[in-house]
């Protein structure tokens, strides 16, 4: 039997109160979640972030697995996962989700696809260069669940909602109201409104510091006019998704309210080193202002602004080294501005090695609680005029491989 709007008017709780538990990214496709996922994996570590994808999100089995052998070091899971899949395992998480003008998901959706290749357009019954009315024409069941209450289908939907053993997609009529259920027992914010979501996420979850605000993974073309018949579309077909999004920019403001009067979790996301251990930034919780950890074991710093990290002190008193890879080999290391609680640090800046570099400061008189580390460059080099032949448009300077705290 579906839920009806009464169900969703008085949820039994999804989440204890102790909140002692790991959040649970709802990531739907296309509401900034890639920017979500790199602020998460600044703030918690890279190694406590568990992204499920592929395969792994098409059955329960990888959930039960992680709930079976225990989630002590698990700050995250995250992943395309309809919550169906979850159901028997949602009050074992914090889960949450972001939403976005489902007309505007489903755009982002046609212009992200344009850049896919030709193995994974055929997959979605696609061609190079297809037109929106090839898009929304399409049959291919991973993209009729998407194009069509893509929302909905992964909060509040079935298996028959996404048909995920090739056979024809439905559309359950209780897919709002399921979806407003989860929604009411789970923490959420919106697409368009990033600043104020990561705001709410970073009180709700008891963060040291503010979550990155900046996005990640847009996709070219935001501006493009389309044509009415075309927009009016996508606007029939995703009328539950719009609902779900009606009733979600009005709760949210009350979401942003009931925050501000205290209603947090215990989300742990603070840096607790250990004295003489070289801890990869992988390892680092409580980061802001890096870029996605590179497969090479750094991030870079963002441009933005200074990059943070807070820690818990090992000692009252410690030196401090930071381990660096430098865009060039003659960077102006010397001229890296570190601040800790706001206070200039002064610090020694040696090569190690071709774009490797270290810098350690003299000891610090640090807080027992919280401190809090500044890492300032000061340049950011466009990568396309140092590497003539990459596609990457990013501005960059330093990337930090490890920190170590000493006496």
């Amino acid at each position: 039997m579906g839920f009806t709007i009464a169900h969703a008017i008085a949820p039994k709780p999804l989440v204890s109160s102790t909140a002692a538990r790991p959040l649970l990214f709802l990531h739907i496709p296309k509401t900034a979640g890639t920017s979500m996922l790199t602020a998460l994996r600044n703030m918690f570590g890279d190694s406590r972030i568990v992204r499920l994808t592929g395969a792994a999100t098409l059955t329960s089995q990888p959930v039960d697995d992680l709930v079976a052998t225990g989630m002590a070091d698990i700050a995250c899971v995250a992943g395309h996962l309809p919550a169906y899949l979850l159901r028997h395992h949602l009050s074992r998480f914090r889960p949450f989700a972001i939403l976005r003008n489902p007309v505007s998901r489903v755009l982002s959706l046609y212009r992200f696809l344009h850049r896919a290749d030709a193995v994974e357009l055929a997959r979605l019954g696609l061609q190079p260069g297809f037109t929106l009315v090839d898009f929304l024409a399409g049959t291919e069941p991973e993209l009729v669940a998407q194009i069509n209450n893509g929302m909905c289908r992964m909060l509040g939907g079935d298996e028959s909602a996404f048909a995920v053993d090739g056979g024809p997609v439905h559309e359950n009529p209780d897919m709002l109201a399921r979806s407003v259920a989860i929604l009411r027992q789970a923490d959420f914010g919106l697409s368009e409104a990033m600043p104020a979501t990561r705001a709410l996420f970073s009180d709700l979850w008891n963060l040291p510091g503010e979550l990155d605000a900046s996005m990640d993974n847009t996709t070219e073309g935001a501006d493009e006019v389309y044509p009415p018949d075309l927009l009016a579309e996508i606007v029939a077909r995703n009328q539950l998704d719009l609902a779900l999004y009606a009733w979600a920019t009005a709760e949210f403001p009350a979401r942003l309210a009931a925050a501000a009067h205290g209603i947090a979790a215990s989300t742990d996301a603070l840096f607790r080193p250990a004295l003489y251990a070289d801890v990869s930034v992988a390892d680092i919780a409580g980061r802001r202002g890096f870029h996605e950890l590179e497969p090479d074991g750094f991030c870079w710093l963002k441009s933005e602004r200074p990059a943070a990290i807070h820690f818990q002190a090992p000692a009252p008193g410690a030196r401090l080294r930071l381990n660096f890879y430098c865009m060039t080999e003659d960077y102006d290391i010397a001229a890296i501005a570190l601040r800790v609680n706001g206070q200039a640090v002064a610090h020694v800046a040696t090569w190690t090695e071709p774009h490797w570099c270290t810098l350690e400061t003299d000891r610090l008189p640090l807080e027992g609680s919280s401190n809090l580390l500044t890492i300032d460059p000061p340049s950011f080099l466009s990568v396309r005029r140092v590497v003539h032949t990459t596609a990457d448009d990013r501005y960059l300077s330093v990337a930090l491989h490890t920190m170590t705290l000493f006496t």
